[in-house]
């Protein structure tokens, strides 16, 4: 993931390896910088409290 808070940018583009297209080409592609912050926040918060939830052992209580 790109270092989002100082970047000035408002899109970042990747890369789709011509094996996982359908038309075996290498493709483009465009991600929005505000997309790409609320998939860090996602990461950072909502995704690391389930994969400690479903871990085994893992309390039920908070």
């Amino acid at each position: 993931m790109p270092a989002l808070e100082e970047s000035v940018k408002r899109f970042f583009y990747g890369r789709l390896a011509k094996a996982a297209t359908k038309s075996r080409r290498e493709r483009t592609f465009y991600v929005a910088v505000e997309d790409l912050r609320s998939v860090a926040a996602y990461e950072r918060t909502t995704r690391r409290a389930v994969i400690r939830r479903a871990q085994p052992g893992a309390s039920t209580k908070r």
